[in-house]
């Protein structure tokens, strides 16, 4: 594609004016290039420093999510369900209560939000960097 531009500018000079400066058509190209590149690497920096920043709060949502976790007693109420079944059939709808209420939802909304913001940043930094842009 980037050969077939080149043709065009070097088509569309050939047919214009001789006054026209020579050439004018490889130095808008450049100019392109040049512009095309420089946004690639700005997009490439602040893909792979979010990626890191969202690694590091990964670390500290997992963290922060084992020990909500091991506050909150959830494992108990889930170890019941299998201790006594005369206790689930009886109380069903207390332990799914108790068992949603222990749960420690904001831990693991922050866990999956990191998550997903290292998926996609990563993502986007390895479209970077196959960018035939950054390599010129």
């Amino acid at each position: 594609m980037e050969q077939d531009i080149r043709n065009l500018f070097k088509n569309t000079n050939q047919n214009t004016n001789q006054n026209t400066k020579i050439g004018l058509s490889d130095d808008i190209w450049f100019a392109i290039c040049k512009h095309q590149t420089r946004l690639n690497k700005r997009a490439t920096l602040s893909y792979l420093s979010l990626s890191i920043f969202s690694f590091v709060g990964l670390v500290l949502a997992a963290k922060d999510f084992i020990v909500e976790f091991g506050r909150s007693g959830f494992s108990q109420y889930f170890f019941s369900i299998f201790s006594d079944a005369r206790l689930v059939t009886t109380y069903w709808k207390e332990l799914l209560l108790s068992l949603a209420d222990s749960l420690p939802i904001l831990s693991i909304v922050l866990l999956l939000s990191f998550i997903f913001i290292l998926f996609i940043s990563i993502k986007h930094v390895a479209q970077q960097f196959r960018s035939p842009w950054l390599a010129a």
